[in-house]
């Protein structure tokens, strides 16, 4: 058996959940922009909470994975070896400090709701929630460029400022 075919086919594994969960989360966030009762609204929240809890969890095995990978057959020195470690830090800094507050204040709002009237009209409207997504969606697909091209420092970092600026368009021109 091939070590490094075993450890690619985690890692790839590992990065199908973190889509899976992006979509789940997305799907919720839009359940909840429209909800028809409270109680959808509540679902929704609940849902799109406790799916993004395991955000965490699948970046730490997508990095625990992408070092072994990394170990079996690259330097650490290679540029576009860091280029997606600086891609995940971003994703994870973007998740833990923009996005994991903004969606706790929403599910807090659609717990403590008594009647549709009292939930905020900027639940899941707030431009950072929507744009911070939207930019993890184009910086992962950016990193999953940057690990098949496999490019030196400065287009690496190049196709990092791409997607995360193309995820960000993208949204803004769909939201019209």
């Amino acid at each position: 058996m091939n070590l490094y075919g075993f450890a690619l086919f985690l890692h790839l594994l590992v990065l199908g959940g973190i889509f899976a969960i992006m979509g789940i989360v997305e799907f919720n966030f839009g359940r909840m922009r429209s909800p028809a009762t409270l109680d959808d609204l509540r679902v929704a929240a609940a849902k799109a909470e406790r799916t993004a809890k395991l955000f965490p969890i699948l970046f730490v095995l997508l990095l625990a994975t992408g070092a072994w990978l990394t170990g079996l057959q690259w330097p650490w020195s290679t540029p576009w070896v860091d280029v997606a470690i600086v891609g995940l830090v971003l994703i994870m800094g973007i998740g833990g400090g923009v996005l994991a507050p903004r969606m706790a204040k929403a599910g807090a709002a659609a717990r403590a709701a008594n009647a549709m009237i009292d939930v905020p009209a900027d639940l899941t409207g707030n431009a950072a929630l929507r744009y911070g997504t939207a930019a993890n969606y184009g910086l992962v697909i950016a990193v999953m460029f940057v690990m098949v091209m496999k490019p030196d420092m400065t287009w690496g970092l190049l196709a990092l400022a791409v997607g995360l600026l193309a995820g960000v368009g993208i949204r803004k021109a769909t939201e019209r």
